[in-house]
């Protein structure tokens, strides 16, 4: 099958086509009926003659073999199938089953629906085998037979098309015929006529056909088209006249084509139909406006546009057709005039053609005077047009009457708005219930229909919309048209300068005056005025914050200090709150002054805020409220010795906030001890060793070395090195060092019984701590050995040491005094007894079951109780500690201690190594060196193993 190449269009037609196929399928496989498998198959063929999908043809050939198969005495089935095979090029296949009736030709020439199919597929069968002269006397039979015929079937029909597709130079011939054929009565039932205007698709789009028949076959094939979503637009654009002369017979089809394939001709058919018909409907109107846009020139379109458009009460007319209509029919009078003029001064800015004016303003009065205003359908347009009047005649004593009542008009319209419930009828809308930014209560107004009037300073209100049972509604869609917009508020001055004045009209200038830069004695009364109306809480502190900040620029601070005591605070704007404590500041109220720093100081620009607590300073019972904002001055780097003497006398902060506050001090060379005394005296006593609190101490110790608190912060430092592992900063490690290593040594080698006895403990202390800090974290620092080594020194001085020295790697530091001591640590409350029970395996006994020595612990600081006992080596302690009381005494559980380490003290004087040389050798299976050692030893006086414990 020849098929014309596929639109978009066409496209989607014939996927529309499929799906109703698919639909037919259904019903088909439900059915099972005759007549729904022959619809099924002539749908197939249809589609496969719009789109040659090759799979259609198939597809019903199939079904039309099936139907034949079992109603064997349906013969339009049998046809359309010899058909189907000859398009598929089965040709001796088809020419078989035609030879099979041969023998019924007479009976089939005397039934018409048998005859024509028969006649077709013969010719069909001829063009196939290329023999065009037999394939034409098959048509002429075909023809002459149909003449005669009083009721020709559609089928017969066929064989015109599907010849049609391949001899164009026929076509017209042939489409005579085909118009012949369906004029005929009846012929649009046949179930032929899918195949019908598939066939009249592929014959009207070509482009070598020129036949005047077309326009009595165009109406019913546009249908059908539109209908199965065919791609028209070709051959309506080779059949224009024909197409326009349908539509003009038939104005819905003519619209509906145009809907489908927007051609400027087609649209300028139908308006021309519209106002030939006068024809001003709401869809006419629609029509008008698209061929205006397009910019078609048509006589009577401006007319009709702008008839329609007033009859509709539509606005929408470009400035463009405004005057050519004007041109035509100026002057205009009635409400046709001012509908039109209104559209003018709407397009214009208020500022038409000085040709209209004249007519604008005449028609205008005569409108006012005649009362016209109010009815007959004028009073839409009435506001613009008493807008235009003022603004033509304010200054015209002539007309003052009639200004008066335009004023009034103008006025009234301004803050008029129509609130339309778009589906309001639907829902059940009753009530609308309107809420301003600016006014105090909300107003509730009853909906007509599904419209309200509503009275508001502007269109920017909310509304919600309540049915009959007062349930909210919030599904009904809301729209909001204002009877006079866009007026401005120059003209609202206008009005206002000449009496016309009303609440909605005070907040609307007064919201317009609070955005001026600076505000005229005029506009000082408007506001005090509105004032005065019952206002909302944030507009009354909108309104009341630009009086105040007026005041205050112009110096008249008492006068500002009441406009902002009708605000409310917490709603005022940064600007608004620093001027309203300058304003207070200046007026010398300084109570007031210091609780708006107290609760709004952070909205305060810091020079304001530098200035006003100057002042409010003077007063001292004033300081502990602005104690906290003196304190986040200073904190800013604005000082003054005053403000930061109130910050640190009154103000409340965290240790990490004071910690900041003191090294700000010290950026700005403004240092307070009393500050840093406290940061470190809360350290210590709350137990918070951190970073903050560390850099305080060095500062502090760069300007104070000897404060107290420099040497009390060192000891708990040393306290957190030796009982909680701490790792001090660097810094403060350093600084720790400088007191080590300055006077404090030679106050720790002092007697404690004389005058230094305390600061010779403390220094002891950071001596001990610095160790742990060294030995803990693997510290080396430039003094660390030399600190090391004298705090070796005290140790063996004050008689303990704690068990951090055991661990010392460094053989180099290691003193025999360390070696052969072993440290026992215990840590309880000041002011404690506390003594070390221990027992020696003596003579091989297990540890624990000889008899308790019992030693009192030297107190060390902070609760640390220290005592050491000498171990041999290869003995075993079992020990425990007491707190004694005279209430009772508290044991802790036994624990054991032994020495496994290798101490070799070779030429020494000292007993202990004597003695523990000769065990060392012993277990190392040296005897002639033990024999030596005792040898040697028993040539001395006599000592016991004991005297040493």
């Amino acid at each position: 099958m020849s098929n014309l190449p596929l639109s978009k269009a066409a496209a989607e037609g014939a996927k529309k086509l499929k799906n109703r196929i698919q639909r037919m399928e259904v019903l088909h496989r439900r059915t099972g009926s005759l007549k729904s498998a022959w619809g099924l198959a002539l749908r197939y063929t249809q589609l496969y003659i719009l789109t040659g999908d090759e799979g259609s043809l198939h597809t019903a050939a199939h079904m039309a073999q099936g139907i034949f198969v079992i109603h064997f005495h349906f013969m339009r089935a049998y046809f359309l199938w010899i058909y189907l095979e000859l398009e598929q090029g089965h040709v001796p296949k088809a020419q078989a089953m035609l030879e099979r009736l041969k023998p019924y030709k007479h009976n089939i020439k005397a039934a018409p629906e048998l005859y024509g199919p028969y006649q077709f597929c013969l010719a069909a069968m001829e063009l196939k085998r290329g023999k065009a002269r037999p394939a034409r006397r098959q048509i002429n039979q075909l023809e002459t037979y149909n003449n005669n015929a009083d009721d020709p079937a559609i089928d017969a029909l066929l064989c015109g098309f599907a010849i049609m597709a391949r001899e164009r130079e026929t076509a017209a011939e042939y489409m005579s015929y085909t118009v012949k054929s369906l004029a005929k009565p009846g012929a649009e039932s046949k179930h032929g006529l899918a195949l019908l205007n598939a066939f009249s698709y592929q014959l009207l789009a070509r482009e070598n056909y020129a036949g005047d028949r077309a326009k009595d076959v165009l109406p019913g094939f546009l249908r059908w088209g539109m209908a199965a979503g065919v791609d028209l637009r070709t051959v309506m654009e080779r059949n224009k006249a024909f197409v326009l002369l349908a539509a003009q017979e038939d104005l819905a089809l003519g619209k509906a084509l145009y809907a489908l394939h927007p051609f400027d001709w087609l649209l300028i058919g139908c308006c021309m139909d519209m106002i030939d018909n006068a024809d001003y409907s709401a869809d006419a109107y629609k029509y008008y406006r698209e061929a205006e846009a397009r910019q078609i020139d048509l006589e009577g379109l401006t007319d009709a546009l702008v008839t329609a458009a007033l009859k509709n009460k539509i606005e929408d007319v470009s400035r463009y057709s405004l005057e050519r209509y004007l041109e035509k029919n100026s002057p205009l009078t009635g409400p046709e005039g001012l509908f039109v003029y209104y559209l003018l001064l709407k397009r214009n800015a208020a500022k038409p053609n000085p040709v209209y004016k004249n007519d604008i303003i005449r028609l205008g009065l005569h409108a006012l005077e005649s009362g016209a205003e109010g009815g007959a359908g004028a009073a839409p347009y009435m506001p613009l047009v008493c807008k235009f009047l003022i603004e033509e005649l304010e200054d015209s004593a002539r007309y003052a009457p009639y200004l008066d009542k335009a004023r009034r008009i103008a006025g009234e319209s301004v803050f008029t708005h129509e609130v339309t419930a778009v589906n309001g009828v639907k829902t059940g809308a009753r009530y609308a219930w309107v809420f301003e930014d600016e006014k105090e209560k909300a107003r509730i107004y009853e909906l007509e229909g599904d419209k309200a009037l509503v009275t508001a300073s502007s269109p920017d209100f909310s509304v919600f919309l309540f049915d009959d049972s007062m349930k909210n509604l919030p599904e009904a869609d809301i729209m909001v048209v204002s009877k006079l917009p866009d007026a401005g508020d120059a003209f609202l001055f206008k009005l206002r300068e000449k009496g016309y004045e009303t609440p909605e009209m005070l907040i609307a200038l007064a919201r317009y005056c609070t955005g001026l830069k600076g505000l005229t004695p005029d506009a000082v009364e408007l506001l005090n005025k509105t004032l005065k109306l019952g206002i909302s809480s944030r507009f009354r502190t909108r309104l009341s914050a630009a009086l105040g900040n007026h005041f205050t620029a112009k110096g008249e601070f008492l006068a500002a200090c009441g406009a902002f005591s009708q605000a409310d605070e917490n709603l005022l704007d940064t600007r608004s709150v620093e001027n309203k404590l300058l304003a207070h500041v200046n007026a010398g109220k300084l109570a007031e002054a210091a609780a708006i720093v107290s609760k709004r100081g952070a909205l305060i620009s810091d020079k304001a805020l530098f200035y006003s607590l100057k002042r409010i300073a003077a007063e001292r019972a004033r300081h502990k409220t602005i104690a906290p904002a003196a304190y986040e001055l200073t904190y800013r780097t604005w000082y003054d010795k005053q403000l930061a003497g109130i910050a640190l006398e009154h103000a409340q902060a965290s240790a990490r906030d004071w910690q900041e506050f003191s090294r700000g001090l010290a950026n700005l060379n403004a240092p307070s001890d009393s500050l840093d005394e406290t940061i470190l005296g809360n350290a210590i006593w709350m137990h918070r060793f951190d970073p903050g609190a560390q850099k305080v101490f060095l500062q502090f110790f760069e300007r104070s070395p000897l404060n107290p608190y420099i040497m009390a912060f060192a000891l708990y430092a040393s306290y957190e090195a030796i009982v909680n592992g701490a790792k001090p900063e660097y810094e403060t490690i350093e600084v720790m060092e400088k007191l080590a290593l300055g006077p404090l040594y030679e106050t720790a080698e002092k007697d404690e019984a004389g005058q230094d006895a305390a600061r010779g403990r403390d220094a002891r202390f950071v001596y001990y701590g610095l160790c742990h800090v060294y030995a803990n974290h693997s510290i080396t620092t430039f003094h660390s050995e030399e600190i090391f080594r004298r705090a070796m020194i005290l140790c063996e001085t004050d008689g303990f040491i704690f068990p951090i020295f055991k661990d010392i790697k460094d053989k180099a530091l290691l003193t025999p005094y360390i070696e052969k001591n072993q440290p026992f640590i215990y840590k309880a409350g000041n002011g404690k007894r506390v003594f070390l029970h221990y027992s020696v395996n003596d003579g091989g006994a297990p540890a624990g079951t000889g008899e308790h020595v019992k030693k009192q612990a030297r107190y060390v600081r902070f609760g640390i109780y220290a005592a050491c006992v000498p171990v041999f080596f290869g003995e075993k302690l079992s020990y425990h500690f007491s707190e004694e009381a005279a209430t009772g005494s508290i044991e802790t559980k036994e624990a054991q201690a032994e020495n496994n380490l290798i101490h070799l003290v070779e030429n020494s004087a000292d007993l202990y190594y004597i003695i523990n040389n000769a065990i060392i050798y012993e277990s190392m299976f040296k005897y002639e060196a033990v024999e030596e050692i005792i040898t040697n030893r028993l040539k001395e006086a006599p000592r016991v193993k004991a005297w040493l414990v």
